[in-house]
């Protein structure tokens, strides 16, 4: 067994969390190679280059001119698009309103698809990079921390025989993809299906355009994938990572680029 785990950020992240995120790794010196897709970093570092591996930046890439050339009425002006707004729904000014229609580009889980499609681009660009040898990617947002080291038999513990582990909880009716696992056969097929639903547009029809969502909406579609969900319960802000057996090894600080920070608003 072999495990990648992968992320991206761009500067402001890297300084806000993800800086920590990588110093955490190095120093629980936990298995496998931290994967890395940071966009116009400039003060990046690390102390073990042999495990911390800088994966194209997401910024020169065609596929993601692509989305954006693709979906510019959809992408709020802020990001790149020309989506200005505002909406017709009850408050247009506040993204996190519930009353916003499904598919409004002025709610939340649809005004940062942006953001989101950053981590797809991320995971298909370790695919791509052809990192042979690999049997597991573990995706972990920025905002990730490692508490102890990870070793391969607790990531196969993990897994348990599954093409990907996530983490919902019987109160969450979404995944929560903060920390998501794939096998790198059937589990990266859940990936790439998911990817084309981007580029080909047809992602515009759900309800929510983020990644949890997605990525739950394809697996359904994939009948054959066995995947294993890791929580047995959510607290606070539905947070399931303590529910979990990831819990001793990992901290997933949710919230904290918008709650905390107000990157994300």
């Amino acid at each position: 067994m072999s495990v990648a785990w992968i992320t991206s950020f761009s500067e402001d992240l890297y300084q806000a969390t993800g800086k920590s995120l990588v110093e955490s790794y190095e120093k629980s010196q936990s298995c496998g190679k931290l994967f890395v897709a940071g966009e116009r970093l400039v003060d990046f570092r690390n102390k073990k280059p042999e495990s911390v591996v800088l994966l194209p930046d997401p910024a020169d890439s065609a596929d993601l001119q692509f989305f954006v050339s693709s979906n510019r009425d959809i992408i709020h002006k802020e990001f790149g698009g020309d989506w200005t707004g505002p909406c017709k729904c009850p408050k247009p000014d506040d993204p996190k309103d519930k009353r916003h229609k499904p598919g409004c580009p002025g709610s939340w889980f649809c005004k940062h698809a942006i953001r989101w499609f950053r981590k797809f681009l991320a995971l298909r660009s370790f695919m791509q990079a052809s990192y042979l040898g690999y049997t597991h990617a573990i995706w972990l947002d920025s905002d990730v921390l490692f508490k102890k080291r990870v070793s391969e038999t607790d990531v196969n513990a993990w897994f348990n025989r599954h093409d990907v582990f996530f983490l919902k909880g019987p109160k969450r009716k979404i995944w929560e993809t903060g920390i998501v696992g794939f096998s790198a056969n059937r589990g990266l097929t859940l990936v790439q299906n998911a990817y084309d639903r981007l580029q080909d547009g047809s992602f515009r029809k759900f309800p929510r355009w983020d990644d949890s969502y997605t990525l739950q909406n394809t697996a359904e579609a994939m009948p054959k994938l066995k995947a294993i969900d890791l929580a047995t319960n959510a607290s606070g802000h539905a947070d399931v990572v303590p529910h979990s057996p990831l819990h001793p090894f990992l901290t997933h600080n949710k919230g904290t680029h918008g709650r905390g920070l107000g990157i994300m608003k």
